[in-house]
């Protein structure tokens, strides 16, 4: 995957003066002209093969400008260290520099207008003439990995202008690669998701070397931008060294450019992203075909998913600052897994161009076998949590919440190419949920501990983000399996027979509801409330044993024979209490919260539909005492149970039953 860099000849202004022949101002205007006037003509073919004629002698200029420009601008850099000598030529060489970029804004706003046309035929030609013929994308490529050392340099141009021409490349090689799987193939094949492993060493040793140098002027002139220098000395001294194009490059230089970097960085991640989709369905030609049964297909993709860094750099621009300053200090109004969460839009990057095509690409990894769980791999370990991986599960779990409500029963084959992805998702968060579970119960350890030691009131952050991490996968599989159809009712059984899942969500269950219940204790039922977070934790909980259950008779047997025992009982072999009973024991919060009375009432009908056992169950349930309530008391009645066991109001005096004839007698007599 690497590309052969555009060398700086010697005689680099006479490139100049040639490249200046092209006037892509009047070309720009010319090619626009010409579009609006084929949309008012009747011949259409002869109009776009007249466009086609027209237009196609310039395409080979168009990618020699980008490439004059990124040779400009290293030679610019390398202009700026050494002492200027002559004031009329360095006044020269900036007027010729700005003349460049100028020269090059327009070459790309006359490729855009190309590839703008409405003809699809002559789009596609446009586009294959440009990266078969031209190799524009690698070109445009290298202008993209230029940015971070934009920001170092003022010699070609400011950094808005950069950032400017940026942001034209990227949609220009957007549009390059929409709709035509060959141009797809060859972009793809020609970009690494990161670079190569001896590069990064060097970077970091350099930045290492950076912050541990005495001398910082002579390390700023020395040491800064290692591998911009190294990228540049490439460029100007061997035309014919190859140059790793990659992914993360892009990606980092939207990251630190200020101006336009948000829209920069939507181009080039829905660049990856048109790049990918073609190919799902789509023969490449002059390849080999490829599709859902052809590993070709997955091996873009998956190279991406693989590469801890590209992911988590996508994922730390989908998650605001505060955001994540709120998850690690647990300073959110709505509480970690509040039912408001998602109406939280305070920040301006929550629903802009760039989280929208990153929530795209990421679904893309849930869509194919094993991205989604290489992905959430690569990040960290399974056996820790990161706030990256919090975000991409929050990612997740929105998108697929509303393909699910959209889509109903088709949602499997929209979500995932495969049912094969649907049940390796699913099995790959349960196992991410256990993990969770005992993260959790860690830092709970650690938080009694430092309690104890401190008088800490706040939790430890991990706490926070395992909640998180934990309301989230219960979100997820909690709205998939609300989806009735074949695939689902596999993962069902498969979830009940080979993992512990359905006897860890008990167990939590039990947990949050004896904690609520202890708390509560002696309280009017009508006084009780629930945090926000016990909310979204019940309500989670319920809704995942209720969606496994329907139809799905294995989980329903675990249910009920699953013992859930009370935190402080010693002897919990002999405890009776089962997953079915605390289901049926958390409905008596449901006055607090609505959608826990829906949901408690959707899980206990399909925990005993077509089940003799767990149905046997419920009418085994007999009241044993009546509860007194105060204010009925102060009313003068009192609760009461007939010899069938039906509950009844009755006077307070009223002990034996004939206590109303009995004080009508003293009254009489009296």
């Amino acid at each position: 995957m690497t590309a052969t860099a555009v060398g700086a000849s010697a005689d680099n202004n006479s490139s100049s003066t040639n490249n200046a022949r092209e006037d892509w101002l009047d070309l720009l205007r010319t090619s626009r002209l010409q579009r609006e006037q084929s949309k008012a003509g009747h011949q259409q073919q002869a109009v776009w093969k007249d466009f086609v004629v027209r237009f196609q002698p310039h395409f080979g200029a168009l990618t020699q400008q980008i490439d004059q420009y990124i040779n400009s601008f290293y030679l610019s850099r390398g202009d700026a260290d050494a002492p200027a000598e002559n004031n009329d030529t360095t006044k020269d060489s900036s007027k010729t520099r700005r003349i460049v970029c100028l020269a090059t804004r327009n070459a790309l706003r006359f490729g855009l207008s190309c590839l703008s046309v409405e003809d699809d035929e002559t789009r596609q030609w446009v586009q294959e003439e440009l990266v078969e013929q031209w190799h524009s994308h690698e070109s445009l490529c290298r202008l993209l990995m230029l940015s971070k050392a934009a920001q170092k340099s003022t010699s070609i141009t400011s950094s808005a202008a950069h950032a400017q021409i940026r942001l034209l490349a990227a949609r220009l090689l957007c549009n390059l690669v929409t709709q035509n799987p060959t141009t797809s193939f060859h972009l793809l094949s020609a970009v690494s998701a990161q670079p190569h492993q001896d590069v990064i060493e060097a970077r970091l040793v350099a930045e290492f070397q950076d912050q541990c140098t005495d001398d910082q002027d002579d390390d700023d002139n020395n040491n800064n931008n290692h591998g911009e220098e190294e990228y540049a000395s490439k460029c100007r001294n061997d035309a014919s060294q190859p140059i790793d194009l990659n992914w993360l490059d892009m990606l980092v230089g939207n990251t630190t450019t200020p101006t336009t970097s948000r829209e920069t960085l939507a181009a080039v991640v829905a660049t990856i992203y048109n790049a990918l989709m073609p190919l799902d369905s789509n023969t490449v030609k002059s390849q080999e075909p490829t599709s859902h049964n052809n590993p070709k297909t997955y091996d873009f993709i998956r190279p991406l998913a693989q590469s801890g860094l590209f992911v988590s750099t996508l994922l730390r621009q989908i998650v605001s600052s505060q955001a994540c300053r709120n998850i690690l200090v647990g300073n959110t109004k709505e509480g970690v897994g509040g039912a408001e969460r998602k109406e939280d839009n305070d920040d301006h990057v929550d629903n802009d161009d760039a989280t929208l095509w990153i929530t795209n690409l990421f679904m893309l990894f849930l869509r194919h076998d094993g991205c989604f769980s290489e992905a959430y791999s690569s990040i960290g370990s399974l056996h820790g949590i990161l706030p990256e991986q919090v975000a991409l599960l929050y990612c997740v779990r929105g998108e697929l919440e509303r393909t699910v409500q959209d889509h109903g029963a088709s949602s499997t084959s929209v979500l995932f190419a495969q049912p094969d992805a649907a049940l390796d998702c699913m099995v790959f968060l349960a196992r991410v949920y256990s993990n969770v579970r005992t993260v959790i119960a860690q830092n709970h350890v650690v938080k009694e501990k430092e309690e104890k030691v401190n008088n800490r009131q706040q939790p430890p952050p991990p706490t926070i983000i395992g909640k998180a991490t934990w309301l989230a996968i219960l979100d997820i599989v909690g709205s998939y399996l609300g989806v009735d159809d074949a695939t689902t009712a596999r993962i069902r059984v498969h979830l009940g027979t080979h993992t512990c899942m359905m006897q860890e969500l008990a167990m939590d269950l039990a947990q949050v509801y004896d904690s609520v219940a202890g708390a509560c204790h002696g309280t009017n039922s009508r006084a009780v409330s629930l945090s926000q977070d016990e909310q979204a934790a019940l309500i989670g909980l319920v809704r995942v044993i209720g969606n496994m259950s329907f139809q799905c008779r294995c989980i329903q047997d675990i249910v009920r024979t699953t013992k859930a025992p009370r935190h402080d009982d010693i002897d919990r072999k002999s405890c009776n209490r089962s997953a079915l009973h605390l289901v049926l024991s958390t409905t008596s919060l449901s006055h607090t919260c609505f959608s826990l009375r829906e949901w408690c009432l959707v899980a206990i009908r399909y925990l005993v539909e077509n089940n003799d056992a767990n149905q046997q169950v419920l009418v085994e349930l007999e009241a044993q005492q009546p509860v007194q309530s105060p204010e009925l008391q102060s009313m003068g009645v009192r609760v009461a149970l007939n010899p069938n066991g039906n509950v009844q109001l009755k006077p307070f005096s009223d002990v034996d039953g004939n206590a109303n004839d009995m004080s009508r007698t003293r009254d009489a007599n009296g």
